[in-house]
């Protein structure tokens, strides 16, 4: 590669975002280079800028300018400098207009670049104003996608749902890396979580690490849990709020009477491994899912999984981690899958999660992804 640095960019990077500004990060952290936000203002920024070399850019308060569907000369300036001193660019999120300013740069710079999708190709995601998002699509976006170098997907999955979008030649596959925990001090993370949750030390937690959002259907999760609910068994949700708060989450869980949900604020740094490590199984009923951070984190920390239909991740995991997948995304269903895992002996249970953890080893962990994207970068640049 050469002397010149590889440049991300991004819109509005926030841990709001969870997934989204992890996968950032991720790339980053595998490519080194900058990191360039254009900011709006109107999610709160991170607190870890200067670790990862996150310089923001202000796109304006103005209607178009603050949805970041126009660029203001001043910022669009910005842009193309930072291109002209790349050697390569990665590109973050759709259906705005830094995208197809980006390529044009690009192009006339002579500096190859990615788009990572991060789910936005899923039909689901399409559907929704889908009258804007195929009208971008068509006028500028297969034009965009055509052009990288490479477009990145997470899952099989998530590359063939975007094939009318997309050419073949330049998708490319890498899941999302996870940390792979040391999980000796497993028994101390359990009794520390029950001490301060005022769970028996011998009962069990479900987990649910996801934002609060009807994306996510964190109120489908606290009835699901209602009416499976077997004796010794916890609910413990934990997430930022989104559409909907913690306190409505909290609410629901209280009109349920079940004063076995407990219902977390966001929970990140140490705390978030060590409440993986405290839990004994993981459960996401989320609309859909194209990757999962979340999911990825528990089948690494050992834990067995409930799911509903539509995770692409889950479709890449081993037979044995697929035994808990709703066939619909009903209650009834949720109800009946969760109460086949909550009453399934402890023995399946742990042999489900032992056999994911494996897997999480091989095909996630950090150095492997690395070592792909880098040979990725180093190839495509070659070529360039």
């Amino acid at each position: 590669m050469s002397a010149k640095s590889v440049l991300s960019i991004c819109l509005d990077d926030s841990p709001v975002l969870g997934g989204l500004s992890r996968g950032i990060r991720d790339m980053a952290d595998a490519l080194g280079g900058q990191i360039l936000s254009l900011d709006s203002g109107r999610l709160p920024p991170s607190q870890d800028d200067a670790r990862w070399n996150i310089r923001r850019v202000d796109v304006g308060r103005g209607l178009l300018a603050s949805r970041h569907l126009r660029l203001r000369q001043p910022v669009a300036a910005a842009i193309d400098a930072a291109i002209a001193q790349s050697s390569l660019v990665v590109c973050h999120s759709l259906y705005r207009a830094h995208l197809p300013f980006i390529r044009r740069s690009c192009l006339r710079h002579g500096v190859p670049y990615w788009v990572v999708a991060h789910g936005m190709l899923d039909p689901w995601v399409v559907s929704r104003h889908a009258g804007w998002k195929r009208a971008w699509l068509m006028l500028v976006g297969k034009r965009c996608l055509a052009d990288a170098e490479r477009v990145i997907f997470n899952t099989e999955a998530e590359r063939a749902k975007a094939s009318p979008w997309c050419r073949p030649g330049n998708a490319l596959v890498i899941p999302w890396p996870v940390d792979l925990p040391d999980v000796s001090d497993r028994a101390r993370c359990r009794a520390e979580l029950r001490r301060q949750l005022g769970i028996p030390t011998t009962d069990r937690i479900l987990l649910s690490l996801a934002r609060y959002d009807s994306l996510k259907r964190p109120l489908h999760t606290v009835a699901a849990f209602a009416a499976a609910s077997q004796p010794g068994w916890h609910l413990v949700m934990a997430g930022y709020d989104g559409d909907l708060t913690r306190e409505a989450v909290e609410q629901a869980a209280r009109l349920q009477a079940d004063a076995s949900i407990r219902v977390l604020g966001p929970v990140e740094g140490e705390a978030k491994p060590q409440l993986l490590m405290a839990s004994d199984a993981f459960v996401s009923l989320s609309w859909r899912e194209n990757f999962g951070y979340s999911l990825a984190d528990s089948a690494a920390h050992g834990l067995c999984g409930a799911y509903a239909p539509d995770h692409d991740l889950v479709a890449d995991m081993p037979e044995q981690c697929r035994r808990w997948v709703a066939g619909d995304h009903s209650l009834c269903e949720a109800r009946r899958m969760l109460h086949a895992m909550l009453t399934t002996a402890s023995t399946i249970r742990e042999e489900s999660g032992h056999v994911g953890q494996v897997w999480a080893k091989d095909r996630l962990a950090r150095g492997r992804f690395k070592e792909v994207v880098r040979q990725e970068a180093a190839l495509r640049l070659q070529e360039s």
